[in-house]
């Protein structure tokens, strides 16, 4: 059986020397022991399946005894886009990680290629073609522990599906808004999101959220008038990337287009109780500090900074004239959120 796989290897390249050096001239016969996790979703070989298929490229390497002194080695293979991914992880090697990742059509494929990774990292000279017909080696027997050496890993992959590509979230925020909104206001905005779940930089969402003012906002004037003014409006946000700082923490930036009204009547003092509105329409930079608390559920820091398109002013007719709100060219905000992700 001839093996077609795709790899896609990273790190070092694949063809590499051996991890161990030989002894001496006798050392042809030495073996290294190794202890084996593995873990592979249904349909893929089985862990005696795949030391097998080890063995057949080299005769340097066997399974360790219980309480054996001995390196170990994890596989995983996992569902893909377009097939089976495995990755393969020993310890380091002069002082860099290893870790190496193959993607094919098939399972089998995956295990063919991970089982070569494997034994040519021990054996620079294994067979790197492999044979239709596994056969039993030659020569004496390996040393076999008395209990299994093959260790499952604690969670299956057989048992976790992949994440769908798309997926949605809500939640709601509450923050600071100073320069748009008269003072510096407290803003609730409920939003909700929908985009890619994929982990990688190219992660495009889009969101969308209410913008309102609680409590609205009095403007008391030294001669004793006074107004009251009540913000609100929407936004709409597209989030292209996710930079990922660590595990389960990551930094996305958006752009947003915000457009809403700013509501003002006249109070005490105002000979004439009039209700007027402002539109306020503008552009705006977000950036958002999100990080998983617990399966689904995230908190996020978001700080944002725009400019108005529009600057209309709110005032109280004289005499004298009086200023009460004018919307400026510049703003920004800060604050948290919470949320959930819906699969």
């Amino acid at each position: 059986m001839q093996w077609h796989a795709v790899l896609w290897v990273t790190g070092a390249t694949l063809f590499m020397g051996p991890r161990q050096a030989l002894a001496d001239g006798n050392s042809s016969a030495e073996q290294t022991p190794i202890r084996i996790q593995y873990a592979a979703h249904d349909g893929c070989p089985d862990a005696s399946e795949f030391f097998r298929r080890v063995q057949a490229r080299t005769q340097r390497i066997r399974l360790a005894a219980a309480g054996e002194l001995a390196e170990s080695a994890t596989i995983t293979i996992q569902r893909g886009e377009s097939g089976s991914a495995g990755t393969l992880e020993l310890p380091p090697l002069d002082n860099r990680p290893f870790s190496r990742r193959v993607e094919a059509p098939t399972c089998d494929e995956v295990v063919l290629a991970l089982s070569l990774v494997l034994a040519l990292a021990y054996d620079p000279d294994a067979i790197t073609t492999f044979p239709g017909v596994i056969t039993a080696p030659t020569g004496p027997p390996p040393v076999q522990p008395a209990a299994p050496p093959i260790e499952p890993l604690a969670t299956p992959v057989a048992t976790a599906a992949p994440p769908p590509n798309f997926g949605a979230a809500a939640g709601i925020s509450a923050y600071a808004l100073g320069g748009i909104a008269p003072g510096l206001s407290s803003i609730l905005a409920p939003f909700i999101e929908y985009g890619s779940n994929a982990d990688r930089l190219w992660k495009p969402r889009v969101m969308a959220s209410l913008v309102f003012q609680i409590p609205q906002h009095e403007v008391q004037k030294p001669d004793g008038r006074s107004a009251t003014l009540l913000f609100f409006g929407g936004q709409v946000a597209g989030c292209p990337i996710a930079l990922s700082i660590t595990s389960g923490i990551a930094v996305v930036p958006c752009l947003g287009f915000d457009l809403g009204q700013i509501i003002g009547s006249g109070n005490e003092g105002v000979e004439a109780t009039r209700t007027g509105s402002l539109w306020w329409i503008a552009f705006e930079a977000i950036g958002r500090l999100r990080a998983t608390i617990t399966g689904p559920m995230f908190a996020e820091f978001v700080g944002s900074g725009g400019v108005t398109l529009s600057q209309g002013e709110f005032v109280l007719q004289g005499p004298p004239e009086v200023s009460v709100h004018k919307i400026p060219v510049g703003f920004g905000s800060f604050g948290l959120g919470l949320g959930v992700h819906f699969q």
